[in-house]
């Protein structure tokens, strides 16, 4: 409903905006939230764009929506922006959001610029933020929190909050702070709300506060979000001073980002494809070039080793007629097996005391659902030869024949299916996402595996 909502929202938008219908559309503007509004600003073109956005006429939706668009779509709008218009609408963003809009845009001179037009406090938040990897806790991190001294009692607390409140992300969970800014303690609005006025807080805190570093990479803050069910996550240095809080809200754009990322590297589509999904051609086949070199290699090394094992092999016409359909039932079997074993270590449901086991446990896998197959392989061969006796040339018998494609077929999609499941174990000890295994790189590699083995064992027993 909501999705057919937002389309009807984008026709209208487009419609108006075609007849010239400014009064209405600023009236359907002023009803309409902003991170409705930016899905609509994500759809509508260039010029569009340009004519709509002055007609937002209240400055802190305007600055919300700007914050919400795509980041292609932001970059390319604020380049049709002043400096000083810019400025006006980061003056009603939060830190983080000033720092996101400021890493879009590509030009250093006009960023310096916008950085010293800003007010001076400002410009010390969004610097101190700017230091962070994009992609680490210290990037995602809000630094606008509450802060309790652990000798304040419930009273003095509470009159804090309300003098500061408005000030803070997030006021659901009240951090607990020494004298020196270490983060000590945590506690929720409730436990403070119900507490007598003159007890401590250092008396009814949680001390074993769920925190994150502010060099953490981004997927480990996810999981430590999802893990325990946070709304927010503090953020601390290697002192334990307490330096901002990551938001639930930005986690989920993590989420829906790493999740982007990991099926395009299983896809070999580039790390271009995840910043933008249609980017123009030339940047579509440089982005996409490189991932095909597997499949190139693959290729040579199926013409040498086919044409190697000819002599063999087209004795038994049976035999490479098989090939191809064993080739895609050992792809799909070992993308299956890398997929799972991919989500586990995402997951950290996979980890590599027990990798072994989980090689283990599809290699069993692989033996049974190969059994199923080698049988259907059989009676194909069973029933080509059968039907036509020149796909078995050689004088073996037709018996022994029908076995050993049987049996072949089953050591293939046997060790396929542990290839599926090795590979992304391997990327990820080695550093490498996990999901690069599972990709193109491991599907070349099963290929490889698969016609050096069917080309070996012809030129053993033919």
């Amino acid at each position: 409903m909501k999705s057919e909502a937002n389309k009807l929202l984008v026709a209208t938008v487009k419609k108006l905006l075609h007849h010239k219908g400014h009064p209405q559309l600023m009236k359907l503007i002023s009803n309409t939230h902003p991170a409705d509004l930016a899905y609509v600003f994500n759809r509508l073109t260039k010029q569009d764009r340009l004519e709509f956005f002055p007609l937002v006429s209240n400055i802190e939706t305007a600055a919300e929506l700007i914050t919400e668009v795509e980041p292609l779509v932001c970059r390319d709008f604020l380049q049709a922006l002043s400096e000083r218009q810019i400025v006006n609408l980061i003056e009603y963003m939060s830190g983080d959001d000033v720092a996101d809009i400021l890493d879009v845009i590509d030009d250093e001179e006009r960023k310096e610029l916008i950085l010293t037009m800003m007010h001076r406090e400002e410009l010390a938040t969004t610097q101190s933020l700017m230091e962070y990897d994009p992609k680490s806790a210290g990037g995602l991190m809000v630094p606008d929190f509450l802060a309790l001294a652990e000798d304040m009692t419930a009273k003095q607390a509470l009159e804090h909050l309300q003098e500061d409140a408005g000030n803070a992300e997030v006021i659901l969970y009240l951090y607990v702070v020494d004298a020196y800014h270490h983060l000590v303690g945590v506690m929720s609005l409730r436990e403070l709300v119900v507490s007598p006025p003159d007890r401590i807080i250092r008396d009814f805190m949680i001390q074993q506060v769920i925190r994150v570093s502010v060099s953490a990479d981004q997927e480990d803050v996810a999981r430590l979000i999802a893990r325990y069910n946070l709304i927010a996550l503090p953020v601390v240095d290697a002192n334990n001073k307490l330096l901002g809080v990551v938001t639930v809200d930005d986690i989920i754009d993590v989420i829906r980002s790493e999740a982007t990322e990991d099926m395009m590297l299983m896809a070999g589509a580039g790390d271009r494809q995840v910043e933008e999904l249609h980017p123009g051609v030339f940047d579509s086949v440089k982005s996409r070039s490189p991932w095909l070199l597997p499949g190139a290699v693959t290729g040579i090394l199926s013409l040498v080793m086919l044409y190697i094992s000819s002599e063999y092999s087209l004795k038994h016409l049976g035999w490479i007629l098989l090939l191809p359909g064993v080739l895609i039932l050992a792809s799909i079997i070992a993308s299956q097996s890398g997929a799972i074993v991919t989500r586990g270590l995402v997951l950290e449901r996979t980890n590599f005391a027990r990798s072994f086991a989980v090689i283990r446990h599809e290699f069993t896998i692989g033996m049974v659902l190969s059994f199923a197959w080698s049988l259907v392989a059989s009676l194909s061969m069973y029933l080509l030869v059968l039907f036509d006796s020149s796909a078995l040339q050689s004088t073996m018998p037709t018996g022994v024949f029908v076995l050993l494609c049987g049996m072949t077929t089953w050591l293939t999609l046997t060790l396929s299916t542990t290839l599926g499941a090795a590979l992304p174990i391997a990327a990820h000890k080695l550093g490498r996402d996990p999901a690069a295994g599972s990709g193109l790189l491991g599907s070349a590699m099963v290929y490889s595996m698969v016609i050096i083995l069917w080309c070996v064992i012809a030129m053993i027993v033919f």
